[in-house]
């Protein structure tokens, strides 16, 4: 029976285990960690949570970056993975059209930043906009 290790304390899905039960349905011969227990479970993963309460588990969040921060990060190549498995994955420079039209776009970013939210406008986005202001 496939059982989530569970840290009894946070909740947090420690690992996943196929682990068969003993004649007498339990699990005696398989010691689940100090401070865990062991949950059914036939779709959580390490990383998800389980809550007690509502006996359900949920998959963990995963933040991605905004545009503004990707293009804060000023990354000048590109990844292009190949599709053959005997090709090569390569680095490529970006041309000079897309970094210019990135360095545009960031810079409406941030003038749009500067106008909803100015207090929250960091020092490095401050530079970056002075910097991309001098060279328009």
């Amino acid at each position: 029976m496939r059982k989530a290790i569970v840290e009894t304390a946070t909740g947090l899905v420690i690992n996943v285990i196929e682990v068969e039960s003993d004649d007498d349905g339990g699990y005696s011969h398989w010691a689940c960690p100090d401070g865990c227990e062991l949950i059914d479970s036939d779709k959580s993963g390490p990383g998800w949570t389980w809550d007690a309460s509502s006996q359900t588990f949920s998959a963990p969040t995963v933040e991605l970056p905004s545009r503004l921060s990707v293009l804060m990060a000023g990354a000048t190549t590109v990844f292009t993975a190949s599709d053959d498995p005997e090709g090569t994955d390569v680095w490529e420079d970006k041309d000079s059209a897309t970094l210019a039209a990135e360095r545009t776009e960031l810079l409406a970013l941030l003038h749009a930043k500067l106008q909803s939210d100015p207090d929250n406008l960091t020092e490095a986005e401050k530079l970056k906009m002075l910097a991309l202001e001098r060279e328009s």
